[in-house]
């Protein structure tokens, strides 16, 4: 129990180690791409304006592990979060069409609400926290996204052939006028691990953060696909009635395998 207990606090430093500061120390290397801008005060930087794209020029990542803490005043705030995606220019829409938005907006499980890659998949429970400080450590790795939001695994993603699935650029969204959404102690970690599973390892996440995951994610209706349809279906076939599944049959098909 006390290591379960454990879990979202290891979750949320998991990219504290070996990470270094893109935001606010160097401002100087991002550009801003788009209308509106980010105002600095004391550390924290406020989006404005838009819709637009403040992203960090300086280098492209691929495998890597962003920590990003945000406040959104309103749950009506709308601000995202994006990774892989090229060179935008001065065009904003370049990283929402060719990379990856995670969402800042709300606390539904949507595909355009906090968590969620945005307009793609949607997160599993959110939880964020409306006029508090939110931390989401973000990782990429290999062809493979995960997203972790205080402390909690919400979603994972396998990036599309062509797509960002192979690295890009980082950056932050000022959406509207309306939206003043905060930013602050902005860092990187760069990983050697080319897939999530090593990623994880590398960062120290027990693999029960997946678990429970994928557990969350995939509803009862799923797990007649996750079934091994062997022997052991055809054993628990009359527990699945008029078609209508039971998880319960699903997960003792799996073991009797």
């Amino acid at each position: 129990m006390k290591r379960l207990a454990l879990l979202p606090f290891l979750l949320s430093s998991l990219c504290a180690k070996e990470a270094y500061n893109v935001l606010p120390e160097a401002t100087s290397d991002w550009k801003m791409a788009g209308p509106g801008s980010f105002e600095q005060k004391n550390g924290v930087s406020t989006a404005t304006g838009g819709m637009g794209l403040w992203w960090y020029g300086k280098k492209e990542f691929t495998n890597a592990c962003f920590t990003v803490e945000f406040l959104a005043p309103e749950d009506s705030d709308n601000s995202g979060i994006f990774v892989r995606f090229p060179n935008p220019g001065n065009d904003p829409w370049v990283a929402v069409k060719k990379g990856y938005e995670i969402q800042i907006c709300g606390n539904e499980s949507h595909k355009n609400k906090t968590g969620a890659i945005y307009d793609i998949q949607p997160a599993i429970d959110p939880g964020m926290k409306v006029g508090e400080w939110n931390t989401y450590n973000i990782i990429t790795a290999g062809d493979q996204i995960a997203i972790i939001l205080n402390g909690k695994l919400i979603n994972v993603y396998e990036c599309q052939d062509g797509r960002g699935d192979v690295g890009g650029y980082f950056g932050l969204q000022n959406h509207d006028d309306g939206s003043p959404v905060q930013f602050r102690k902005v860092k990187v970690r760069e990983l050697a691990s080319g897939s999530l599973l090593a990623a994880m390892g590398e960062l120290g996440i027990p693999r029960s953060a997946l678990i429970a995951y994928n557990s969350a994610s995939n509803t009862k209706e799923k797990w007649y696909h996750l079934a091994d349809h062997g022997p052991a279906f055809f054993q628990t076939y009359g527990d699945y009635f008029k078609g209508k599944l039971r998880r319960e049959s699903a997960l003792k098909g799996i073991a009797l395998n």
